[in-house]
């Protein structure tokens, strides 16, 4: 059963890596937003 375990913690870690890739992308875009606008 220690798989499954081991499983769930994999998921959680590629969630949050997936998490802050998309929230560093999304600074960058609204950071690009604001270069074009300016």
């Amino acid at each position: 059963m220690w798989w499954i375990m081991l499983l769930i913690g994999y998921i959680c870690v590629v969630l949050l890596i997936l998490n802050m890739i998309e929230k560093c992308w999304f600074e960058m875009f609204i950071d690009w937003l604001g270069w074009v606008f300016n």
